[in-house]
């Protein structure tokens, strides 16, 4: 985001989608002095926080339909400011980042200094994910692992979060994930050479609640 446009980016491995361009004129500061200068500086602000809201709500529904997990805010300092005052606090959990960039800079060239970025939340989350699943199934809690008690508990409309190996196998894989997108599970998947989910049988599951 700059002073005058916004771009929603979605990336996903290699590929970034441009998903939607919003711009609008935002008067530059004037260099009068007195009154006349206070009252401009006013009106401008006035505009970067109304293009700033009106640019989180078209993110929003954006975020919305793609179920977005992470977010990385780039651009003008001032204007990141900006953005982040009209964010909700459902989306600022969910900021990995912020970073200063130009608009008209190359796409690739973004991808390539965010990728590392995204990586590394990712591995972190992942980690987060995992420790969060072996603490729940070693206290018999929200947690369970295997494939069998995965799938019941699928089946049963417990499953808050499905956490699969990609060592499983793509037809038990593409089994459980499709139990999964019918009970509106989230469905995360964690390296082959992860150990930890490994020594859980490849698969697990954080529940939304428990049966007696």
């Amino acid at each position: 985001i700059d002073a005058h446009c916004a771009r929603v980016l979605v990336v996903a491995g290699r590929s970034i989608d441009d998903m939607d361009r919003y711009c609008k004129k935002i008067h530059h500061l004037s260099k009068v002095g007195g009154w006349s200068q206070m009252r401009y500086q006013r009106r401008r602000l006035k505009q970067v926080k109304h293009f700033a809201k009106d640019v989180v709500e078209k993110a929003s529904a954006i975020f919305s339909e793609i179920r977005v997990r992470r977010i990385l805010v780039a651009g003008r300092d001032r204007m990141i400011t900006a953005l982040e005052n009209e964010l909700g606090q459902n989306w600022k959990d969910k900021v990995v980042t912020k970073i200063r960039w130009d608009l008209d800079a190359a796409d690739m060239d973004f991808l390539k200094k965010i990728r590392p970025i995204l990586e590394r939340a990712e591995r972190d989350e992942e980690k987060e994910l995992l420790q969060k699943l072996v603490t729940e199934v070693r206290r018999g809690g929200l947690g369970i692992a295997g494939v069998a008690e995965t799938r019941e508990a699928l089946k049963m409309g417990q499953v808050d979060t499905l956490i699969i190996s990609k060592s499983l196998s793509f037809k038990e894989s593409e089994a459980l994930t499709s139990l999964a997108k019918s009970t509106g599970a989230d469905v995360e998947f964690v390296p082959k050479e992860n150990r930890v989910l490994a020594s859980l049988g490849g698969v697990g599951a954080l529940l939304r609640y428990k049966t007696k």
